[in-house]
């Protein structure tokens, strides 16, 4: 979305013909306490949210890659309490699955092979997602 109104300035017209203005209803309010670090007996333990949801229906969380466990491998990941896999890409689990993965722009995302993580979740802020090596 970014990109698309940077172009569309940048080629002379008017920010205000991008599109129409969106109300605060629109806005989902992220609080400093959505992202947080513990560690439990020397065990680190990452807690997100989630963030945004994009066009296909994956959902964008607060945890940036450089905060998963070193090395990456395959963290236990929780969704609202469940477990989702963590994968390179969506193939690597089958159809219907729920995969986590890491994002283009850089943060930790969820995402249903061949469906949307939206649909099966919802994009409440208040989701939790969890992150522990394992």
């Amino acid at each position: 979305v970014f990109s698309w109104c940077a172009g569309w300035i940048i080629a002379g017209n008017e920010p205000s013909g991008a599109g129409p203005q969106l109300g605060t209803a629109s806005v989902v309010e992220v609080s400093k306490e959505t992202l947080k670090i513990r560690h439990d007996g020397g065990i680190r333990i990452i807690t997100g949210c989630i963030l945004a949801c994009d066009r296909f229906g994956n959902l964008i969380t607060t945890i940036r890659s450089e905060m998963l466990p070193e090395p990456v491998g395959s963290p236990d990941i929780r969704v609202d309490g469940m477990i989702v896999a963590f994968a390179r890409t969506f193939g690597d689990v089958p159809p219907g699955d729920p995969v986590a993965d890491v994002g283009s722009g850089g943060y930790v995302e969820v995402a249903v092979n061949g469906d949307s993580a939206e649909s099966r979740y919802g994009r409440n802020p208040e989701i939790e997602i969890k992150i522990t090596p394992r």
